[in-house]
């Protein structure tokens, strides 16, 4: 059960810091109320994609190579999920 509970706080740290990490990217998003929307719903696909790929490609956060892999999974968040979508039909 703990392992189950550091993995999704894992996931969470890794869409957390995808999406600082958007936000700050070229072109800037400025972190006001204005822009909320846009920073939750970066957070919540990066969220999917980085937990869609830890169960389905076998990723493991807690290793240092599976959260780099997850890191770099989750900054592309959206794009990740449309391709696994486009990819079963």
């Amino acid at each position: 059960m703990i392992e189950i509970l550091l993995a999704g706080g894992l996931v969470a740290l890794i869409a957390g810091l995808a999406t600082i990490v958007r936000a700050e990217d070229d072109p800037k998003t400025p972190w006001d109320k204005e822009h909320l929307k846009t920073h939750l719903k970066t957070f919540f696909f990066a969220a999917v994609a980085a937990g869609l790929a830890s169960w389905l490609m076998g990723y493991d956060p807690a290793r240092p190579d599976g959260f780099i892999a997850l890191l770099g999974v989750a900054y592309v968040g959206y794009a990740f999920v449309r391709g696994l979508v486009a990819g079963k039909e």
